[in-house]
């Protein structure tokens, strides 16, 4: 199956990744730190696929959990997850870790994308909370 293949048949997906001419150069998301346009949207959205395929392993079907902060970097990791064909899961950025270990562990995710925030605060790191030996 080919890299869009999966969810080019979604029409939100489709749209992104195979934006119209004329929508090229229209701005798609705007933040604090920038914008990205629809080209750049589709160009990031297929290289998060490409890396979630060829390097993690993501196939069709899986989920992927996401602990980042709202921010066009986010953006370009949901519409990825998408163009992979995978389902994206979202956990609160700097949520309170027992919730987010309870998300983590009721859904099974394939792959958990985290900012380095939430990963040092050990806010998103698997089913269970870490344990500090002794």
């Amino acid at each position: 199956m080919s890299l869009t293949a999966a969810m080019t048949d979604d029409p939100l997906v489709g749209r992104v990744l195979h934006p119209p001419p004329t929508w090229r150069d229209r701005v798609a998301f705007t933040s604090a730190a920038g914008s990205l346009r629809f080209a750049e949207l589709a160009e990031g959205a297929r290289q998060v696929a490409g890396w979630l395929r060829d390097e993690a392993g993501i196939v069709p079907g899986d989920r992927v959990a996401i602990c980042l902060p709202k921010s066009l970097e986010a953006v370009l990791a949901m519409y990825g997850i998408l163009a992979a064909g995978a389902a994206w899961v979202p956990l609160q950025h700097l949520g309170p870790p027992a919730r987010l270990h309870a998300i983590l562990a009721s859904v099974g995710p394939r792959l958990l994308l985290a900012s380095p925030e939430a990963a040092a605060a050990r806010r998103c790191r698997g089913p269970r909370p870490a344990t500090s030996p002794g």
